[in-house]
């Protein structure tokens, strides 16, 4: 069937150069200005029409190879006529010296808009691709076979396609730098007069793992992360997944990840994948760190009047030495003063509880000589690391001799590591001084490191 095709699509490439051939002679014989119109079938399959000095040629790519027909004349022709399959009519007039057939003749080379593959590529094969101005064949052969000054016929290989849009197959490469060359022939015999050159590299190799992948903070909601980046020098991003859903992509030499919108008291499990520019991903060595976010702790302060009849009790979040801010209410004997303190310390500011005698506040001559303070958790895990700092303030500046604790103790920070530690602690203030009015302090202060307290 191919065989049979490709003979009458050559007879037909015949019937096209004889009947413009009849015309070009009829008008030549009339002499000067005489015009004629034929119409014409141009075949599939025709590269170009060459309308120039004493010959037409048209360009024929049948049974697999390019076949020229033409016809010769005693005189010169001229013009073009574009070589797309159908019918068409074609002006034909006798000039001064020459027979003109179509259009004036077009004497402007095409050029080669845009072409690929570039860069980086991670397949050893790939598509040879150009895109032309005008409809063009293309050749096109490799630097190690020409360069950018060898002529359009002496290149050995021809990109598919007759029009605008070239392409060929290449593979399998090696890894490194390709060069190839491409120029191009338009439909009236205008070639090139340099080549284009395409130039890629293929990388078939993916990049080192990122390394030292670690949690460094968290909240409820939170958790930032960071890494060490490959010292490979074609290291371009890396590919974060949390819970093996992709996240974002993160490009060097940035080496972090902030996650955000997380639930609380939730594992985490972030992956870190490196990819080069050839967009090589290695997926067998990987950076992996599974954290938990931050779980709400609820902190209550619990202030008890153990002995005497009123004692007074407060909390300021803001100034140590703020009588004002806060909150305080009186209590007697036996009443138990709460106080949620989760989101003071969730802002990692210090609390600053006092109790203290009312004595000589009322004018009732009230005297309170003890309190028990303690702190206690809602859950029973670990709340992490809290501070408990104990100091009195004297009002009015009064010697206390008689303590249960030397002051020099109380100034002492404890440090209160699990929340086993915490539950059930509580602080014994003796006030020894016969009624004389004291403040005394219990400072829990946040951590920097700790998230959840």
């Amino acid at each position: 069937m191919d065989y049979v095709l490709g003979r009458y699509e050559v007879a037909k490439a015949k019937a096209l150069v004889n009947d413009l051939g009849d015309a070009a002679e009829l008008v030549y014989k009339e002499g000067i200005g005489a015009k004629t119109t034929v119409f014409v079938t141009i075949p599939n399959n025709v590269e170009s029409i060459v309308i120039s000095g004493p010959t037409i040629t048209v360009n024929l790519y049948s049974k697999g190879s390019s076949r020229q027909i033409y016809r010769n004349f005693g005189f010169n022709v001229s013009g073009k006529i574009t070589p797309e399959a159908g019918g068409l009519y074609v002006k034909v007039e006798s000039k001064e010296d020459y027979v003109q057939i179509g259009n004036s003749p077009d004497t402007t080379p095409p050029n080669v808009t845009s072409m690929s593959p570039e860069g980086y590529i991670n397949s050893n094969i790939t598509t040879l691709n150009a895109v032309t101005d005008e409809n063009s064949v293309c050749r096109y052969c490799k630097s190690t076979v020409c360069n950018e000054e060898t002529p359009y016929n002496s290149m050995p290989n021809t990109m598919s396609g007759l029009k605008k849009v070239h392409s060929a197959s290449l593979g399998p490469l090696g890894e490194g730098s390709h060069i190839y060359y491409i120029r191009c022939n338009d439909t009236y015999g205008n070639i090139m007069n340099y080549s284009a050159l395409v130039q890629f590299e293929v990388d078939l190799s993916p990049p080192s793992s990122v390394i030292n992948l670690q949690n460094q903070s968290r909240g409820l909601s939170w958790i930032y992360w960071n890494w060490t980046n490959p010292n490979d020098p074609d290291h371009n991003h890396s590919k974060v997944y949390i819970n093996d859903i992709f996240y974002s992509n993160v490009y060097a030499p940035n080496n972090s990840f902030n996650a955000t919108g997380l639930l609380n008291n939730t594992n985490y499990t972030i992956k870190v994948f490196s990819v080069d520019h050839a967009g090589n991903i290695n997926t067998t060595d990987y950076g992996i760190n599974t954290t938990s976010t931050a779980y709400p702790l609820t902190i209550t302060l619990n202030v008890t009047a153990t002995t005497g009849e009123t004692c007074q009790a407060g909390c300021s979040p803001d100034d140590l030495n703020d009588q004002d801010g806060g909150w305080e209410s009186i209590l007697d004997k036996g009443d138990v003063l709460p106080m949620s303190m989760s989101d003071i310390l969730g802002s990692g500011r210090v609390v600053d509880v006092k109790v203290y005698s009312d004595y000589g506040n009322t004018g009732g001559g009230l005297s309170t000589d003890a309190y028990e303070i303690y702190i206690s958790n809602s859950q029973n895990e670990d709340a992490g690391t809290i501070y408990c700092r104990m100091y009195p303030q004297i009002l009015p500046d009064t010697n206390f001799t008689n303590r249960l604790f030397d002051c020099e103790d109380w100034l002492v920070d404890k440090k209160i590591s699990t929340v086993s530690e915490v539950n059930g602690m509580y602080v014994h203030i003796d006030n020894e001084d016969d009624g004389e009015p004291a403040t005394f302090h219990v400072d829990f202060v946040k951590a920097v490191i700790t998230y959840y307290t």
